[in-house]
């Protein structure tokens, strides 16, 4: 139980120094994932024939790229929640006092769910949905003003 609880402060540390390296280059990434979207979702809009083709394979490709950050993102976040249940469901109450509190320890710390931070959003599936969601609309608005 102790190598387990160990393992788990070690796996916390190396996401916080993780995000700590990785803030600027995700944000930067996905910023200009982004930009490329909208610039290819425009032209899409402008233009027609077989040119739309390489437009939506870029836009699909650089979505794919957005989708596994959030996915990566989502399985951090599921891991920890998997963590606590799994030690709550064990047989920690029948060992030694010692282990129990470590146990219940370990349980109140995987609660708190490790994440990726970036400035302004954490990647996720539900971020990924709700950037969709606004790609959405904005693409809607777009349609109607052109």
């Amino acid at each position: 139980m102790e190598r387990l609880v160990d393992r788990h402060n070690e796996v916390a540390e190396l996401t916080e120094r993780l995000s700590g390296v990785m803030v600027e280059i995700t944000l930067a990434h996905f910023v200009t994932s982004s930009l490329v979207i909208g610039t290819s979702v425009v032209d899409i809009l402008l233009f027609s024939g077989l040119g739309i083709i390489v437009y939506v394979v870029h836009t699909c490709a650089v979505g794919v790229e957005i989708f596994l950050y959030c996915l990566g993102g989502s399985h951090i976040m599921e891991a920890c929640s998997d963590l606590a249940r799994s030690t709550f469901s064990s047989h920690w109450y029948g060992h030694s006092v010692r282990v129990q509190k470590m146990a219940l320890l370990m349980v109140a710390r995987a609660q708190r769910v490790l994440t990726i931070k970036i400035p302004f959003f954490s990647p996720s599936l539900e971020t990924l949905t709700s950037i969709l969601r606004f790609t959405g609309s904005l693409i809607a608005l777009a349609k109607s003003v052109i």
